[in-house]
């Protein structure tokens, strides 16, 4: 021992201290990170069975939900499941994910929140109102799954989802596209729904490989020219006998003003398509957040049907009503658009105004012809 002492070179320390300190890391480091990766999985919430939800389930921000394959989830009446985290439910063909409800009345949605991050593969999703809503920046996969009895399937709002391979039956829309969304639809089946897929202005989804029949309504509606729409298979969708697979819409605001442009309340405001099918019919004053006078909805521009024949629905003839004064305007379509109808009549407002005036002009004459009288008998 004592030679092995003489022989070390003190001077030399520092490079012997340095390749200890190495060899140490080298083992330290793979240590850390296995208990790191242990540690997060360690962190995530685990769903296996059968679980019951009675309340709204969230999924905190940097959380993450697993839910197990041949789970089946109980959601109680117009519950969701909120996801501002991490959400995996991926099942298999054995052994389906169920999403279903807990008693008499339908569960609300699975809510996918700005930022999040979800999996829905090989899932039952039935039974509820909202089906899967998806909001902003988040990233979603919907693949392999059976989506039935929803108001909608699967909503965008500003999203950009993949949606992949799902059979969509028995719902009022089956995918719904909201403001500004892109979303991906591909080989998907959608039967059997009110309408196929509905895609809101400023929107540009690419939907291709799907089959789309069978849809009460319409295959698809459209308020955006922005489709990309490849090698789809259209049946039978909307009536009579299979009469449209794609419906181009807008926006129709019609303004009731009275004969000095005040807000007409209380008008009747019909509209008809060049085919005399009558769009909406709606009293101005009657929608709640509409401004006064006003009356709006969507009408249909053109619908494509199974032929791939576009077929023109302008012009459109406005029909406006009140108090038996009755007035015909003729608007042609092809974009979103408001116009004014002027009717013949006084409001309150145009009585109250014309008070007014009157009372000025006599209060004035009167003021006028007095100091004529003083100016004469000076």
């Amino acid at each position: 021992m004592m030679n092995f002492i003489r022989k070390f070179n003190f001077r030399n320390y520092k490079i012997y201290l340095t390749i200890c300190i190495f060899l140490l890391g080298s083992l330290y480091i793979p240590i850390i990170s296995s208990f790191a990766q242990d540690n997060s999985e360690s962190d995530a919430i685990i769903w296996s069975g059968n679980v019951v939800l009675t309340e709204d389930f969230l999924i905190q921000k940097n959380q993450t939900l697993i839910i197990k394959p041949g789970t089946t989830v109980n959601i109680g009446g117009w519950v969701s499941i909120i996801v501002n985290g991490n959400l995996s439910a991926v099942g298999n063909k054995r052994e389906p994910i169920v999403f279903t409800k807990s008693g008499e009345r339908k569960w609300r949605k699975i809510e996918v929140n700005e930022g999040s991050k979800v999996v829905l593969e090989h899932c039952k999703i039935e039974e509820n109102s909202d089906g899967v809503t998806c909001w902003g920046n988040s990233s979603v996969t919907i693949k392999n799954c059976n989506i039935s009895s929803t108001a909608g399937a699967i909503y965008c709002f500003s999203s950009s989802p993949l949606i992949e391979g799902n059979i969509i039956t028995n719902s009022a829309c089956a995918i719904c596209i909201g403001l500004g969304s892109s979303p991906l639809i591909r080989n998907n089946t959608l039967v059997n729904n009110l309408v196929g897929i509905n895609i809101g202005p400023s929107s540009s989804p690419t939907i291709t490989g799907n089959i789309i029949g069978n849809n009460r309504d319409w295959g698809i509606e459209t308020s955006s020219e922005n489709m990309n729409i490849i090698n789809n298979r259209f049946d039978f969708n909307g009536l009579p006998n299979g009469k449209g697979r794609i419906l181009r819409e807008c926006d129709l605001d019609v303004k009731v003003v009275d004969f000095f442009g005040f807000s007409v309340k209380g008008a009747i405001v019909s509209v008809y398509n060049i085919l005399n099918e009558k769009e909406w019919k709606i009293k101005t004053g009657e929608w709640e957040g509409l401004p006064d006078g006003f009356a709006g909805a969507v009408v249909r521009v053109y619908f494509i049907d199974n032929n791939g024949t576009k077929i023109m629905l302008t012009p459109h003839i406005i029909h406006v009503e009140k108090d038996g004064i009755n007035k015909t305007i003729t608007v042609f379509m092809d974009k979103d658009k408001e116009i004014v109808v002027r009717l013949p009549i006084l409001t309150n407002l145009s009585k109250t105004l014309i008070v007014i005036i009157i009372s000025a002009i006599i209060a004035l004459s009167i003021i006028f012809i007095k100091a004529r009288k003083k100016q004469k008998s000076r």
